[in-house]
């Protein structure tokens, strides 16, 4: 069937020495009525770009923003929704919103990057000090300022320095305006924190926060990871390879879940960091990551901030999770053993 379909083609199986140039000039190919989305920018070298009118509905919540895509084609990279226009929050408008504002962050590395992203919107020239791994802050006007803190972890049996309970954490946090905490790799990884626990951990951690802080907090669940191209020297340690991508749902589903039944809100970006890896292939890293598997470039990280600022000085509406089940996501997560079993056991998958 094959053979007669391409006998009916006589381009197909002319020699080199038949196929001569045709001077007749061609038509200009009509582009497709429905055209193709083009993810992230990338575009077929052949193939023109669509440029789409930006819809003339702005986003009015978190949810409008996704599904979307990135657009990489000005000096600084937008997030583009499909369904609304999102217009980030000017950086006079972000000065004047933080004027004697303290806000505080407290997580891993990926809520310090968060941080440094911010200190973009506010500062032309972004230093960040070589000790900004534990801890640092950058003021603000009118006595404000916004601090990192490192807290990526719901134990209560480690370092205290990690830990998000710890009386100099909370003691901060009930002098802030709002505070943002973010994480979950680490009690995924190095911590090996059982899913149950985490989510009682979890729980009870924000419940304390909750009640420091009169209710102002924002939690940032685990961005996207894409574990099959972390190669950082720590990649056994942090056990990143190992985590079947079940796993990893279930810890972002335990932190949600954490916030629902606190009441609080969430600000994800796992649809942003996400697209940030599209058409990654290891080992070569996609120019969107750091190359380690984990981390973010500033232009995705300024993406989290714009959506960010958008909630805290602009008219963005925050997301109230709502499921609060915790033992039947137990019982979920117990039925599928990629969750439940260790990061040897996983390795050896």
């Amino acid at each position: 069937g094959a053979k007669k379909r391409w006998a009916a083609i006589p381009e197909i199986h002319e020699t080199c020495n038949e196929k001569k140039p045709d001077p007749t000039p061609q038509p200009v190919p009509v582009p497709p009525t429905s055209p193709v989305k083009y993810v992230l920018g990338l575009t077929p070298s052949n193939v023109p770009p669509v440029v789409h009118a930006p819809p003339q509905v702005l986003c009015k919540a978190q949810s409008n923003l996704f599904p979307g895509s990135i657009n990489t084609s000005k000096e600084d990279f937008t997030w583009e929704p499909e369904g609304c226009q999102f217009l980030p929050v000017a950086k006079e408008g972000v000065e004047q919103c933080l004027t004697g504002k303290k806000v505080l962050f407290m997580g891993d590395s990926l809520t310090r990057q968060l941080v440094e992203a911010l200190q973009g919107e506010v500062r032309k020239a972004v230093v960040t000090p070589q000790d900004a791994r534990e801890s640092y802050f950058f003021p603000t006007q009118g006595n404000g300022s916004v601090t990192y803190l490192i807290a990526n972890s719901f134990r209560a049996d480690i370092s205290p320095s990690r830990q998000v309970t710890h009386p100099s954490r909370v003691a901060v946090a009930a002098e802030s305006d709002i505070t943002v905490y973010g994480s979950g790799m680490w009690d995924l990884g190095q911590h090996s924190v059982p899913i149950d626990m985490y989510l009682d951990n979890a729980t009870s951690a924000l419940a304390i926060l909750k009640e420091a802080t009169k209710g102002r907090v924002i939690v940032n669940p685990m961005h996207y990871t894409n574990r099959s191209v972390c190669y950082t020297p720590r990649k056994e340690r942090l056990c990143y390879r190992c985590n079947s991508p079940a796993k990893v749902v279930a810890y972002r589903e335990a932190l949600r879940m954490a916030a629902a039944c606190n009441g609080l809100p969430i600000l994800d970006f796992y649809e942003i960091t996400r697209h940030g890896y599209h058409h990654t292939r290891y080992p070569v890293p996609h120019h969107f990551t750091t190359g380690d598997g984990i981390h973010f470039n500033r232009k995705i990280m300024k993406l989290e901030a714009d959506v960010l600022v958008a909630h805290m000085c602009g008219d963005l509406d925050l997301t109230y999770p709502t499921e609060c089940d915790p033992e039947g996501a137990k019982k979920r997560w117990a039925a599928i053993p990629e969750i439940s079993e260790s990061c040897e056991e996983n390795k050896s998958r």
